[in-house]
């Protein structure tokens, strides 16, 4: 008797033992043979995350580098670097501005000789309506850069469109700055088309991208390739915007460049930079986002009360033989800074 209940009760208590066991698996199923796979997270890409936090400081110190730093108003400090950074001989300026109730960013567009209003701006010889010193003296700015191409990148300013879209080469037509209100950002576009679309305010396509995400961008091998006049790659004058992580900082650069000859002395020489390494200064001044604008002989910085006699702080190139001239080239778009504080 005892024989026969040992033998129904064994197999019995074998089936709970399994099942008390495993969570994983049914109890009227017989446990696997072999390792437990643990199920996929379905959030879990497979890839591994970068958690490392964005770290906003900047990199370059070109006070440290010989440089000067002043204070425009509060919160809108320029910097003038001449000297060798990356192995030669370069002519920086920056302007950061940390973006609140006093000081905004805007863009002005005006290509015509005219200004609203019945304005008429002071000329002396050889100056024009439309040069960056005239345009930042009309819009009682504290600072300001040349922006997007005149030619041929989409604008708008506060809901007008000032320059329609047109077809142009992928790398000038790759981004946008956009302006509401207080709100600032550097957005990707296809091209001036998809920037039209952009619904912001205000809105400047421009290219290339230089910074994204932290990330130094670089130039595709298409891009490389269909630039047949080494725009890209060649070391020309250049003017770049770059804001920080929280849009709340704005870093304005003007680069300058065409300023070497053999026998020019060393302060008379300035090196232009190509894009990939303009976002290699970008991203060192601590931009989290950064674009490139229209440059060459119009690369040009404004700064109020500063510089040569018509507040221009760069070496422009327009006119090379004269490192102390003020020629400027006739520029379209201004991107400002205007302060209250001022």
């Amino acid at each position: 008797m005892k024989r026969a209940l040992a033998s129904l009760l064994i197999p019995t208590l074998l089936l709970a033992a399994v099942s008390c066991g495993s969570d994983n698996y049914h109890q009227d199923l017989p446990a696997p043979v072999g390792p437990v796979e643990e199920p996929e997270d379905p959030e879990d890409p497979g890839t591994p995350v970068d958690e490392t936090p964005w770290d906003p400081t900047p990199t370059i110190d070109f006070t440290a580098l010989g440089g000067t730093s002043k204070k425009i108003v509060d919160g809108v400090e320029w910097t003038s670097f001449h000297g060798k950074w990356e192995g030669q001989i370069r002519n920086i300026n920056i302007v950061r501005t940390t973006l609140n109730e006093h000081n905004k960013l805007g863009i002005y567009f005006n290509y015509g000789t005219t200004y609203p209003n019945g304005y008429s701006p002071a000329l002396k010889e050889g100056e024009d309506p439309r040069d960056l010193d005239k345009k930042c003296i009309y819009l009682d700015a504290v600072a300001g850069t040349n922006g997007p191409m005149a030619c041929c990148q989409f604008v708008r300013v506060d809901g007008s469109i000032k320059k329609t879209p047109v077809s142009a080469d992928d790398w000038i037509e790759n981004c946008a700055i956009t302006i509401d209100g207080d709100v600032v950002d550097i957005v990707k576009v296809k091209d001036n088309y998809d920037a039209a679309k952009l619904t912001n305010k205000t809105v400047g396509c421009a290219g290339p991208l230089l910074v994204w995400e932290g990330e130094i961008q670089k130039c595709s091998s298409d891009w490389l390739a269909a630039d047949t006049d080494k725009w890209l790659t060649t070391t020309h004058p250049r003017t770049a915007i770059g804001l920080s992580k929280d849009g709340k900082t704005v870093v304005q650069v003007a680069v300058d460049g065409r300023w070497s000859k053999s026998g020019w002395p060393a302060d008379q020489t300035a090196i232009g930079m190509s894009t990939e390494l303009l976002g290699k200064l970008m991203r060192g001044l601590g931009c989290y986002k950064a674009m490139n604008f229209d440059g060459g002989g119009g690369t040009a910085m404004w700064v109020y009360g500063q510089g040569n006699a018509r507040n221009i702080v760069n070496r422009v190139s327009e006119n090379r033989w004269d490192w102390n001239g003020t020629t400027l080239r006739a520029a379209g778009n201004a991107v400002y800074i205007k302060s209250d504080l001022k």
